[in-house]
């Protein structure tokens, strides 16, 4: 499946999620043309529930994750380090 394709599907995940259409095309278009690949494509869809948790409307945490991954902050969180190793635990990165 082909990146583009990847990104249809995540969008129509966000917009059954409550964002509207061209809000969740404007969030996956972000994610990509900052150069996110299809794991963090598929993240956004857990960044959004993470804000509806939050008590944000639906595109009231598009825009935050819009201005997230536009500023670069998308890729500050603490990530698994080793986490394709089974062989040892996790350590996180920061």
């Amino acid at each position: 499946m082909s990146l583009l394709d990847e990104g249809v599907e995540i969008a129509a995940d966000l917009v059954s999620m409550g964002l509207s259409p061209q809000d969740a095309t404007e969030t996956v278009a972000a994610a990509i043309s900052q150069g996110l690949g299809r794991r963090d494509l598929k993240r956004l869809r857990e960044d959004l529930a993470r804000e509806l948790k939050r008590g944000a409307s639906p595109e009231a945490g598009a825009q935050r994750l819009r201005e997230e991954l536009r500023s670069g902050r998308h890729d500050d969180r603490p990530r698994p380090k080793n986490a394709g190793d089974r062989g040892k635990p996790a350590e996180l990165v920061r």
